[in-house]
């Protein structure tokens, strides 16, 4: 069997850069999508900035931190298996999930940490956000083209938030006995 050298693969990979490129200058920048995922890449952090107890500053950061961090791996791992897609992008050189990855489920989760009075509140809100993000958000993002969904459905999505969630909360209460 004959191999590709790596010349080979870094030809394939500019090709890819320049189709990633051309489709996002002519197709993601000028739609509604774009402004979208713009909106959705800012508009959390401003809320959170607002709302955001401030004498905690440093443990929601560290909370959502550690959300956007395995938010990140877990979707290169599911994009480059092919699990999911994202068709489009804020910048042609960025992750296509930095909104979400790095904004919306970190600043949403930080806000289930703070607004948790005990842990069965956390439990209860955890499983209320996992549920919009797995049932709700993420056929809508479907339907509107944002996401497509290959070899994976909703209640793995779910599972894996919850089960996300639970271990952070988890690592962060370990790191504020010490």
């Amino acid at each position: 069997m004959n191999y590709p050298s790596f010349d080979e693969v870094l030809q394939v990979r500019e090709l890819l850069i320049g189709t990633v490129r051309s489709h996002w200058v002519n197709d993601n920048i000028t739609s509604w999508k774009w402004w979208f995922l713009l909106l959705s890449a800012t508009l959390p952090w401003l809320l959170w900035n607002h709302f955001r107890d401030r004498t905690r500053s440093i443990e929601l950061l560290c909370y959502g931190l550690m959300w956007a961090v395995i938010s990140i791996i877990l979707d290169l791992i599911g994009v480059n298996a092919i699990f999911w897609g994202y068709p489009n992008k804020v910048l042609p050189m960025m992750l296509p999930f930095f909104p979400a990855d790095l904004t919306v489920i970190p600043v949403t989760f930080m806000f289930v940490y703070q607004f948790s009075t005990n842990f069965t509140a956390y439990i209860i809100s955890t499983v209320i956000a996992a549920g919009c993000f797995s049932f709700i958000i993420e056929p809508i993002f479907i339907k509107l083209k944002l996401l497509t969904l290959n070899n994976w459905n909703h209640a793995f999505s779910f599972v894996g938030f919850v089960l996300i969630s639970f271990f952070i909360y988890g690592i962060v209460n370990l790191l504020k006995e010490h």
